[in-house]
């Protein structure tokens, strides 16, 4: 799993969540109660790992862990004074869950119990990783978060995943930067819808155009289509060209000239965009600003810009 999160996110350091027994002595074992904690399991794939030595490192980093499953989670995040952001999990978002117990039905003489199917609840986590011990082997689900992942990628997720499986029980020696995830139907389409050389020709006819005249192109062919969005406000194409436009009328009729440097220092916004295509299309060249640069660099910036 953290394998084919590292193929995905290019990270060396990743960290997942699983949840632990916490009975780790024998006489906990039959006392009644909601002893169940949380592991954050930290590891460390890179590129050069084989997958036979990297499963070795997991291991001994999970059987580590299993050791210290008693320590209190809060008292984890506490001594590592995690800056704490309320919309995340502090240290992992992603989990991966192992069910071991056995499910199915149990009868006690005029009495029996099954289990019941409860609803999907929204998901506590980015992605879960569910795998559950069966006769027939381990079946896995992926649950996801739906603000943040269509249904369509999960489903190409759990492809990749697939593929993973298939590509390490063939050659466990592998790499994990030379594992090869994208199915053979992705490869088809890469290669014959993605880089057919017919659909360049639309492509072909904008070589030369600046950036500015480009983004005309794309507002002539898509008025309405979505451009930006910031928080509660979306522009469609037409839209935001009609306001860079305005802007640019402003700008050349306050002096601005070809290539003249001209200070851009806003908040990440849509206004942001209309400033930056402004200024092309006046002539000028726009010097972004960061809001949170000290004042005394702003002014440098300003003075050697000659802005």
């Amino acid at each position: 799993y953290t394998a084919l999160l590292h193929q995905y996110s290019g990270q060396e350091d990743i960290v997942v969540g699983t949840p632990i027994a916490g009975r780790p002595h024998a006489d906990l074992e039959p006392i009644l109660g909601m002893f169940v904690g949380t592991l954050a399991l930290r590891n460390y794939p890179t590129a050069e790992h084989t997958f036979r030595s990297y499963v070795e490192e997991v291991k001994v980093r999970a059987l580590q862990a299993y050791e210290h499953q008693d320590y209190p989670f809060e008292e984890l995040v506490e001594k590592l004074n995690v800056k704490r952001d309320m919309s995340r999990h502090p240290l992992f978002d992603t989990m991966f869950t192992l069910q071991t117990t056995e499910e199915g039905e149990l009868q006690l003489a005029d009495l029996s119990f099954r289990p019941y199917g409860l609803e999907q609840t929204p998901a506590k986590f980015d992605l879960t990783l569910e795998a559950r011990e069966e006769e027939a082997g381990i079946q896995f689900g992926l649950q996801y978060a739906t603000a943040l992942y269509q249904r369509e990628t999960v489903e190409r997720m759990t492809r990749h995943f697939i593929r993973l499986a298939e590509a390490v029980a063939a050659n466990p020696d592998a790499k994990l930067g030379e594992l090869e995830l994208i199915t053979t139907e992705e490869t088809e389409r890469i290669l014959k819808v993605f880089n057919d050389p017919n659909a360049h020709s639309v492509r072909g006819t904008l070589q030369g155009l600046s950036l500015s005249e480009r983004f005309e192109a794309q507002a002539k062919n898509s008025p309405e289509r979505i451009a930006v969005v910031s928080g509660d406000m979306a522009l469609s194409y037409a839209e935001l060209n009609e306001q860079a436009n305005r802007l640019a009328r402003v700008l050349r009729a306050k002096g601005v000239e070809a290539d003249q440097p001209v200070g851009v220092l806003l908040e990440r916004s849509a206004d942001l965009l209309v400033s930056i295509l402004g200024v092309l299309k006046a002539g000028g060249a726009y010097v972004p600003m960061d809001t949170m640069y000290p004042q005394e660099r702003i002014d440098y910036m300003l003075q050697d810009s000659g802005t």
